[in-house]
């Protein structure tokens, strides 16, 4: 699965189909901010994730808190978490989620 905000689908997936053409995956709509959009995509999966492989999440501190309530909404108690981050200015903002 890939996932993001709706208005970031239709990049990722014209990168999935680039850079992976031959892989079977689907592409889910998941704001993590939103306690709707992490329940809904539980209910989507029917499981829990084994591995989450995260990339540039969360460029302020601020939005911690819901990242981490979105991963333990949706992994299950062995789960590998694996985060590439790089560290930015924190602006605060909660535009930059």
């Amino acid at each position: 699965y890939f996932s993001d905000k709706k208005a970031v689908l239709p990049l990722i997936s014209l990168n999935v189909k680039a850079n992976c053409p031959d892989l079977q995956t689907s592409i889910i709509e998941l704001d993590w901010g939103l306690e709707e959009d992490r329940l809904r995509t539980r209910q989507q999966l029917g499981s829990t994730f084994d591995v989450l492989l995260m990339s540039d999440l969360c460029y302020n501190t601020h939005a911690l808190p819901k990242l981490k309530d979105t991963v333990l909404e949706l992994t299950g108690l062995n789960a590998t978490l694996l985060l590439a981050h790089k560290v930015r200015s924190d602006t605060g903002s909660a535009d930059s989620e």
